[in-house]
């Protein structure tokens, strides 16, 4: 593991220190994990859009319909 130094501001070192002291973990613990998982959800793939399970689900025989869909649409 490397050692690193970060100088921190005295509010930022006492609220740290709190925070790791209400979870009941160490401070380097507190700082590891709030490094670790941003770096860690980046990472993962981005989640697949649900409206993608839309496409496709309509009947039809796959012709371009655009032009004049108020025909398709209401002249039935």
């Amino acid at each position: 593991m490397d050692r690193t130094q970060t100088p921190l501001s005295a509010e930022q070192h006492q609220r740290l220190g709190e925070e790791a002291q209400d979870l009941g973990v160490s401070f380097a613990s507190l700082l590891h994990s709030l490094i670790d998982e941003p770096l860690d959800q980046q990472e993962q793939p981005p989640a697949a859009d649900p409206l993608n399970a839309l496409i496709g689900i309509g009947e039809g025989t796959g012709k371009a319909i655009g032009r004049h869909h108020n025909r398709h649409l209401y002249e039935r």
